[in-house]
C-alpha cells in the first residue's frame, strides 16, 4: 500500500471510498468463493479444494461446539417434560416449525421459542403435534394435569 503525495492518503483507501470499486471488489470476492465451492464439489481431491473443505469443517465444528455450550448454559441439561438429565438434550421449537438439529444459534437468539427435551420426549411431542395436531400449550396443560395427580 503506497502513500501518495496528495494529503498522505493511501492509494487503496482512496479506491475504497469509491462505491463502484467497493461493489466490484465484493462481487469479485463472491465470485472467487463461488468458484472455490464449485471446485470443491466437482474435484474434491484438488489441493485448493482440500484446504477449503478442511477450513470449513474446522470452522463449523468450532462454531457448533461454542453454540452448543452456550445453549446448554441457557436451557440446561435437563428435559423440560420428564426431568431426564443424562444423555443428549435436543432443542424443540415451540412454534412447531422445522429446524436443523444443530442450529443452536437460532435457539440462543429466540430463547422463548425453544425448550430442552430428551430425545424420547422430543420424538413423542413431534409425533403428537403432527398426527393429533396438538399445540405446545395443550402439551403444557397435559403436563400440569399429570403433576396435579
Amino acid at each position: 500500500m503506497s502513500i501518495t503525495k496528495e494529503n498522505n492518503v493511501r492509494y487503496s483507501d482512496r479506491y475504497w471510498a469509491d462505491p463502484k470499486y467497493r461493489a466490484w471488489k465484493l462481487e469479485y470476492g463472491r465470485n472467487y468463493q463461488r468458484k472455490l465451492r464449485e471446485l470443491a464439489r466437482n474435484n474434491p481431491n484438488e489441493p485448493k479444494a482440500q484446504r477449503l473443505i478442511e477450513y470449513r469443517r474446522k470452522y463449523q465444528r468450532e462454531r457448533i461446539h461454542k453454540d452448543k455450550e452456550e445453549a446448554e448454559k441457557i436451557f440446561g441439561k435437563k428435559c423440560f417434560l420428564c426431568g431426564y438429565s443424562a444423555g443428549r438434550i435436543e432443542l424443540h421449537n415451540i412454534d412447531g416449525q422445522k429446524h436443523p438439529s444443530n442450529n443452536y444459534r437460532r435457539a440462543i437468539e429466540n430463547k422463548d421459542k425453544f425448550v430442552a427435551l430428551c430425545s424420547l420426549c422430543h420424538r413423542m411431542i413431534t409425533q403428537m403435534s403432527r398426527v393429533l395436531n396438538i399445540s405446545w400449550s395443550q402439551v403444557l396443560e397435559l403436563k400440569h394435569d399429570k403433576v396435579k395427580q
